[in-house]
């Protein structure tokens, strides 16, 4: 099995949930190998401010992703309108012959 179809084989959501998990972690390891290389190479400077921003970031990108995947499961699970019928599509309209 290639990677092409890996990735084929997965559905939207979980890809949504891979990138975005991909990207903050990026993000925070990006940002902690940073610090340590401040802390290693200048131990002078005061990086409390960065560990703030750090914590921040990382806060701050979690309730991205879950609002994120909420919001994509919440678009993903909308219920037929049926006006009563018995039928519906996704969008509440109804076509005649129904």
């Amino acid at each position: 099995m290639t990677e092409d179809d890996r990735l084929r084989s997965r559905s939207t959501a979980d890809l949504v949930i891979l990138t975005m998990a991909f990207a903050v972690g990026a993000v925070v390891v990006i940002s902690t190998l940073s610090l340590f290389a401040i802390e290693l190479f200048r131990p002078e400077a005061d990086t409390s401010t960065g560990v703030s921003a750090l914590s921040a970031v990382v806060t701050g990108a979690v309730n991205v992703i879950l609002g994120a995947v909420a919001g994509f499961i919440a678009g993903r699970s909308s219920v037929p309108h049926t006006n009563g019928k018995g039928k519906g599509t996704p969008d509440g309209i109804i076509p005649d012959e129904l």
